[in-house]
């Protein structure tokens, strides 16, 4: 075990890991103890309401922006000799493609409106203030590479936690102190992500790593290929992630929906650890894949089995313990998510083992088949919330998170295995 830790880089894995770790907690810790507040003014069908408008956003989040995001990390680290100027350039490609995507997506909202509307049971501003927060959230995604990439994890923190508690406390006062109900929420969403997707565009063009000068055709197309196809993996997180509230509240209605929204996040705690402990994860693994040492990659493998068997060990009571702590933080007219929320945990940890295996698929730039993968999976969950939901209700729905994380898991580790040359048996 010694010679385990002696792999790690202390002074920075660690430092960034806890930086990370600790930003993830609070983002995670802020909407948990807001969570039995909201569950005292809002009734099951207003935070369905909420559930609903989560789901337009991560569909939107697809499409607004075309996840060029990703592409700009990708090009500071095959271009790193360049200067923050041929960076800042590309940023602004990014920035063009954002704007032509949401008038490409408003133009079709505009024809589909009420169907829309009509099918998840929301009113039609909802749809288009969905749209604004998707495209306010990518600029902060932006700013949050930028510090990512430059190992700034600080900085980093201060804007994640900058936004979920200025969303957290827009909602209060305007649940609480103004009665609007989900229109509190939302409006809390979408406000929080106008201010701190300003502020990021702001920080870009003050760090000079924003400019619409010499903008190149090249770069368009570049940007423009990496984020099309990584459209299918997310939607397939967005099949896996949302959709199931969408098949509860179209099948069984919103107030069923919300109950299955607020099991959801109080699992979510579980989602943005695994999160933090990955991000820091991965420069580490990274450099090690580079240097291809024999040794350090026996290390790698043990280091990983690991982690594994500790969140294995955690499932049962998970699962078990749960349940008697669920009623007291979300109050009585969400008791049904006592009967979910161990399922939702464990799916989580599968979750947790999942993205361990990812990022040695991501290293080997097999993104496609990642792809696949997740949108096999996402259809694979909606198809078998569908089929359990009508016997089941919300316990059938967590019933199939929980099968299709745990395959999702091993079908990643058998892809991880096949495509980096690492002996994990």
């Amino acid at each position: 075990m010694k010679n385990l830790v002696k792999t790690f880089p202390k002074s920075s894995f660690l430092r960034g890991a806890s930086v990370y770790l600790f930003s993830n907690i609070i983002s995670a810790a802020v909407p948990f103890l807001l969570l039995p507040v909201l569950t005292r003014y809002l009734t099951p069908e207003e935070y369905g309401e909420i559930a609903m408008f989560q789901v337009l956003v991560g569909v939107f989040s697809a499409f607004v922006g075309v996840n060029v995001n990703g592409a700009i990390v990708r090009y500071y680290y095959n271009n790193k000799d360049t200067s923050n100027s041929d960076i800042s350039s590309y940023i602004g490609v990014s920035i063009i493609i954002l704007l032509i995507s949401i008038i490409i997506v408003s133009s079709v909202l505009f024809f589909s409106t009420e169907y829309i509307s009509s099918l998840i049971n929301l009113s039609d501003k909802y749809i288009y203030m969905a749209v604004l927060v998707s495209a306010f959230t990518f600029l902060m995604k932006i700013r949050l590479s930028q510090y990512q990439i430059r190992e700034l994890p600080l900085k980093y923190s201060y804007i994640q936690v900058s936004n979920t508690s200025l969303s957290v406390i827009l909602t209060l006062v305007l649940t609480i102190e103004y009665s609007y109900g989900s229109d509190g929420r939302i409006n809390g969403l979408l406000i929080s992500s106008i201010i701190v997707g300003g502020i990021s565009i702001y920080l870009l063009f003050k760090e000079k790593l924003l400019s619409f000068n010499h903008l190149n055709k090249e770069n368009f197309q570049d940007a423009l290929s990496y984020g099309v196809k990584i459209i299918p993996h997310i939607l397939g997180i967005f099949l896996l992630s949302t959709i199931d509230r969408f098949v509860i509240g179209s099948n069984i209605g919103l107030s069923e929906a919300g109950v299955y929204m607020s099991a959801a996040q109080l699992a979510m705690v579980l989602s943005i650890v695994f999160d933090g402990i990955n991000k820091a994860y991965v420069p580490w693994l990274f450099s090690i894949l580079k240097r291809d040492d024999d040794i350090e990659k026996i290390k790698v493998v043990k280091l990983t089995y690991i982690y594994i068997i500790s969140l294995v060990i955690m499932m049962p009571f998970l699962f078990y313990l749960s349940p008697h702590i669920v009623k007291i933080i979300l109050g009585d007219e969400f008791s049904g998510a006592v009967n979910i929320i161990g399922l939702m945990l464990v799916a989580q940890c599968f979750n947790g083992i999942y993205l361990m295996f990812t990022n040695y698929i991501i290293y080997e730039k097999k993104t496609g088949k990642l792809s696949l993968v997740t949108i096999f999976c996402g259809g694979g969950h909606v198809f078998l919330s569908t089929l359990l939901i009508g016997n089941h209700g919300i316990y059938g729905v967590a019933l199939s998170l929980l099968i299709i994380m745990f395959f999702r898991a091993i079908i990643t580790f058998y892809i991880a295995s096949k495509c980096c040359n690492i002996k994990w048996y």
